[in-house]
């Protein structure tokens, strides 16, 4: 049995039909801290070609999905 995850599938940009990518956020201790973040790694999926990406921010300020599976999920969402 291996730990290795499946690789995350994600659908071509909505708008523009370009490659999309996982960005990830950090934010420093301090911050964490101040916010009692249980992490400081968010994630955000952006298009390669026009740069649109699913970044929301919280009331907190906070940028991004604390999982990459919601990030994805939230980006292949279609209407």
């Amino acid at each position: 049995m291996s730990d290795e995850q499946e690789p995350i599938a994600l659908l071509p940009c909505p708008f523009c039909g370009g490659e999309a990518e996982f960005i990830e956020l950090n934010y420093g201790p301090d911050t964490q801290r101040e916010l009692r973040l249980q992490s400081g790694q968010f994630h955000v999926v952006t298009c390669t070609k026009c740069g649109i990406d699913n970044g929301r921010v919280d009331d907190r300020g906070i940028a991004g999905y604390q999982s990459m599976p919601t990030a994805a999920q939230l980006w292949n969402r279609r209407a």
